[in-house]
């Protein structure tokens, strides 16, 4: 080897360590205080449980309470180490962004290939020589009182470790598009909301022009483009109880390793994309709001569309067109706003006020194209979303409420499902024909539908519908289809209800409301003397019974041979005092249980009890319970006892 390779070899050798001293020394303040954060958040939030840890029950207690703090840190790594990224990411390329240090860094003996590794790998040092020394005093701390969380303080390692290089290599390809080192945040969090903004906005369009529709979660695809928020949900998810287990345990779930994966995985392409920009990058682009040509009608169209949709809302409800749910009203206001920011961030890109010319003039008539194909393809519904109803085989879980019952039901049976998509299949048939002729209908019932889809790709599909239901249409044979499933009815109407219970009963309330608005001699309301108006009204209890054993042993019995009676008959949806205000009842029962069947059935009411059970939705029908009700006194009638029937 001659000496000008030697010399170039010693020359570069030495430029390495100087670009690694000079990164460490541009960021050591980082360091310290990465370090500071998590050294209070996990060792000394540990150290500061050790009270709790030694008056545990059990070591399987102590763990638990030790592996708590140990998971409330392995959720709070998500925001620590996205907030970190961009800060480390601004200090290690900021030089990037003045034309005097990039001239001068590039003309170093290292080529861009060892000096973007150089800076790259010099940040992923810091995160994890910040987590290695975190875990070793959280060990060190936690074996101060012998109970160690291996399992915990690992996981909380490895979360941290893939999520801070997942955001880290994001923040670095963020820090290679720009010139503006301010620009690298805004750029960072716009493409961590970009998606999920975009698709809100959507969701307001389809809230103002789609019947029955209701917020719904996000899409899959929608929630892995948006990682700060998936991540999020998917490592805060760790509590897991098992039936016998005396004690929670924390795990982090299946769904949480692969997303951390997936996400390393494409920390891994975005290094090498970064990689592959800081080498095309021109010097001479510091400064500049985008440095590559290509990426700046992307990043003005995107910006502009989702402004646009943005800005078009708020000047929508400031100027209160809300109520006249126009489309072209709701256009305009969008162009308007997608305009603006279009022209505003032309500005910025071209850092000149000069563009409003004819080719300026010609991007905007195509954004306002642009607007007008979103917005036709949201109202004339082109991707299907008012009518959708999903397939039963797609469905793991339905919380489901209609007019015909007073409790939300939630299942998970393949055969209640049905129905329920059966129903609903019955509302958007029915909502396509004469929903608004029937209001002279005698026969139609006004009724409420709130239907909750959980589907195997983890989206929630939510729809609210008020609509007229007439007895005999399809809808009317689908709702009495459903109630008449076995089950169905108890569920509805007296949730958790088990005769068995009976034996440990140990007392109870009954409570009577009724609306004082039609009784105006009662104290409640006041009357103007000469009109008869009502001034004030309060809707209170009219009476309060704290039940003895045997009372509230009674009247859950009752409630069994009620349940029992209906089982027996073909109930109709319609009838069950549900569907309209009238006829409804106006008492409710509470219901103590102790927690042994021994008992004793003098046992005071106040004291004692350890669960209870609470109905305030009671059929009109349940004659059963409302004879008991009045052989004990509490009413005198009927009457007495249901909505629209009392002072009449």
């Amino acid at each position: 080897m001659n000496w000008e390779v030697k010399t170039m070899l010693s020359k570069r050798s030495s430029c390495d360590a100087a670009l690694r001293r000079a990164d460490w020394r541009r960021f050591w303040p980082l360091l310290f205080l990465y370090a500071a954060v998590w050294l209070m958040a996990l060792p000394m939030s540990i150290w500061n449980r050790r009270w709790s840890v030694y008056n545990a029950e059990s070591l399987q207690d102590a763990l638990y309470r030790v592996e708590s703090t140990i998971y409330d840190c392995v959720t709070a790594s998500v925001v620590v180490s996205a907030i970190f990224a961009v800060l480390l990411a601004m200090t290690l390329y900021g030089y990037l962004m003045n034309s005097r240090s990039v001239g001068l860094m590039h003309s170093l003996p290292a080529n861009r290939t060892k000096q973007f590794f150089n800076h790259f790998l010099v940040g992923v040092e810091l995160f994890t020589l910040v987590h290695i020394v975190t875990v070793i005093i959280s060990v060190l701390v936690m074996s101060s009182y012998g109970v160690i969380s291996w399992e915990g303080i690992l996981t909380w390692f490895a979360v941290a470790e893939m999520t801070s290089l997942f955001f880290f290599s994001l923040a670095t390809l963020c820090a290679m598009v720009t010139g503006w080192v301010i620009a690298i945040p805004v750029i960072y969090v716009g493409v961590n909301a970009m998606f999920v903004a975009f698709y809100g906005l959507l969701q307001m369009m389809f809230d103002m022009f789609y019947w029955g529709y209701s917020s719904t979660d996000f899409p899959v695809l929608i929630s892995w483009l948006t990682p700060f928020e998936r991540l999020i949900d998917l490592v805060s998810d760790t509590y897991v109880y098992r039936e016998g287990m005396e004690y929670a345990e924390h795990h982090l779930s299946s769904e949480g390793w692969t997303a951390l994966i997936v996400y390393t995985l494409v920390a891994v392409v975005f290094t090498v994309v970064a990689w592959l920009f800081y080498k095309a990058r021109r010097s001479e682009s510091a400064g500049d709001a985008i440095v590559f040509d290509w990426l700046r009608p992307i990043v003005l169209y995107v910006m502009s569309v989702v402004g646009g949709l943005g800005f078009g809302f708020l000047l929508y409800y400031l100027v209160d067109l809300a109520n006249s749910e126009s489309l072209l009203a709701l256009l305009v206001c969008q162009i308007i706003g997608g305009v603006v920011v279009y022209f505003a961030v032309q500005m910025l890109l071209n850092k000149s006020f000069k563009v409003f010319n004819r080719r300026g003039w010609l991007g905007a008539a195509l954004l306002a194209v642009m607007l007008i194909v979103i917005s036709a393809v949201v109202k004339f519904d082109l991707l299907g979303y008012e009518r959708f109803v999903p397939e039963e085989d797609k469905v793991v879980s339905v919380d489901f409420n209609g007019s015909m019952m007073a409790e939300y039901i939630y299942t998970e049976d393949a055969e209640r499902i049905e129905k329920i998509t059966a129903i609903h299949r019955a509302i958007l048939a029915q909502g396509e024909t004469e929903v608004w002729e029937w209001e002279e209908i005698p026969d139609a019932v006004s009724c409420h539908f709130s239907i909750d889809y959980d589907l195997t790709n983890g989206t929630r599909v939510r729809r609210n519908y008020n609509l007229l239901v007439e007895k005999g249409s399809e809808l009317h044979q689908a709702m009495n289809e459903f109630l008449n499933l076995e089950g169905v009815y108890a569920d509805s109407f007296f949730r958790n209800y088990d005769a068995a219970r009976t034996d440990t009963i140990v007392g109870g309330y009954y409570h009577n409301y009724r609306d004082e608005y039609y009784d105006k001699y009662d104290a409640g309301v006041v009357i103007d003397a000469e009109t008869g108006d009502v001034i004030t009204e309060s809707y209170a209890p009219v009476k309060e019974v704290q039940l003895t054993a045997e009372q509230a042993t009674a009247l859950y019995e009752a409630v069994g041979q009620h349940i029992q009676r209906k089982s027996r008959e073909n109930i109709d949806a319609l009838d069950t005092g549900y569907s309209d205000y009238v006829g409804s009842a106006t008492y409710q029962l509470e219901i103590h249980f102790s927690e042994s069947d021994d008992t004793p059935t003098d046992m005071p009411v106040d004291t004692g009890y350890l669960d209870a059970w609470y109905i305030s939705s009671i059929p009109a029908d349940c004659t059963e319970v409302m004879d008991i009700i009045i052989d004990f006194g509490f009413a005198n009638n009927y009457d007495e006892l249901l909505y629209g029937r009392y002072n009449e």
